[in-house]
């Protein structure tokens, strides 16, 4: 890992303690965001969140595109809850469905070649904004899916499923 990523690690897990300020739900309803730490390693994952008519909700969209050593690729659907009251800023709870892609590793021949199922789960997450006049988003989260349908023997599918959230967008 060199040492542009581990700094936005330290960065992204920082920001607790530096304390952004709240944005104003009104002026920025939509956020776009890519992961800048899983981008160089072969992982591109993006999303897309709108603050719906309540201050407290959200819904969007998410994407998981691996191009180094596949072994998942998938997209999901997310509606989220902001328990503060303030959409796309804070702490964030909700549920996603979707549909993951799974490939087989190179030396597992006794698996498929690939398989896919649609998903559902639950996801974490926590965005800050760097001021109040700032349009810039950092946002870190983990989720945990489960399989829909029943997976053979066979399938280079595992029935439960995770990632980590780290990213950087922007807000209009």
């Amino acid at each position: 890992m060199n040492k542009l990523n581990v700094a936005l690690i330290i960065l992204i897990f920082s920001l607790p303690l530096i304390g952004g300020e709240r944005i104003e739900a009104e002026s920025k309803n939509n956020t776009v965001a890519l992961n800048p730490v899983f981008a160089p390693l072969g992982t591109v994952t993006m999303e897309y969140e709108h603050a719906c008519m309540s201050p407290k909700t959200s819904i969007g969209v998410s994407a998981w595109y691996e191009y180094k050593e596949v072994r998942a690729r998938w997209i999901y659907a997310k509606a989220l809850y902001y328990p503060k009251g303030v959409a796309l800023n804070g702490l964030a709870l909700g549920c996603t469905m979707g549909v993951l892609r799974g490939y087989r590793e190179e030396n597992h021949d006794d698996q498929m070649k690939n398989d896919t199922t649609p998903i559902m789960g639950l996801m974490l997450q926590y965005n800050w904004f760097l001021g109040t006049d700032t349009k810039i988003l950092l946002g870190i989260g983990m989720g945990g899916r489960v399989a829909i349908k029943n997976l053979s023997n066979d399938s280079p599918l595992p029935k439960y499923d995770g990632d980590v959230r780290m990213v950087m967008g922007y807000c209009f």
